[in-house]
């Protein structure tokens, strides 16, 4: 078997991977969110510590203390209304709205979609509101526009 590398860098990619993985403890102890011009929310999954599901697709979560995130979920999840606790799936504990991290919750394994940060369990519940209308909305367009090219058949 032949290395990739060669020989002259193996020691400095190895030297890079070590101060990579130092590093990383480090970002977790952090008790802050990213937050940026790229509207990039994330948050450690071992800071949460309550979560409040506002209905099959959105839930709160409170981490770092007080910090608030709404995450919209891709398809519905039947056990989260009832669920006595969630684990988060993923590659890290690192949680943001730019990757595909996956909530369990009893028999579930669903997918978030999206990560707002907000201010109170109201607003959560205001945007979960008006992410159903816009889905209701948009559902009943297709249908239309279904109906509407069947009837052109």
């Amino acid at each position: 078997m032949t290395n990739r590398f060669p020989r002259k860098l193996r020691h400095p990619l190895a030297a890079i991977a070590i101060l990579a993985s130092m590093a990383t403890p480090a970002l977790a102890d952090e008790e802050t969110t990213e937050s940026d011009d790229n509207n990039r929310v994330c948050f450690y999954s071992s800071a949460v510590n309550k979560f409040e599901p506002i209905d099959e697709f959105h839930l709160m979560v409170t981490a770092h203390g007080s910090k608030k995130f709404l995450l919209t979920l891709v398809d519905r999840c039947y056990d989260l209304p009832s669920t006595p606790q969630i684990v988060f799936i993923g590659n890290g504990e690192r949680v943001c709205n730019y990757t595909r991290h996956r909530i369990a919750t009893g028999r579930d394994r669903c997918t978030i979609n999206d990560i707002e940060k907000v201010d109170s369990f109201e607003e959560a519940e205001e945007i979960a509101q008006a992410h159903q209308q816009e889905w209701k909305e948009n559902r009943n367009k297709d249908k239309n526009d279904e109906a509407e090219e069947a009837a052109e058949e």
